[in-house]
């Protein structure tokens, strides 16, 4: 089954996928929320801030 096979399904719709490849724990929360800050980045309240190492 896969994604591609939802590109030819009958009816429009949208798909939301929440990718977040780690546990979102109250510690990561404040970490985003002090990173954003100081990037200038909106503080987020409930999600974490995508970030590469």
């Amino acid at each position: 089954f896969g994604l591609q096979r939802l590109k030819d399904f009958p009816r429009p719709f949208w798909l939301a996928l929440f990718v977040e490849g780690t546990r979102f724990t109250q510690a990561k929360l404040v970490a985003a929320q002090e990173y954003a800050e100081a990037s200038g980045l909106p503080v987020p309240r409930n999600v974490l801030i995508p970030r590469t190492k």
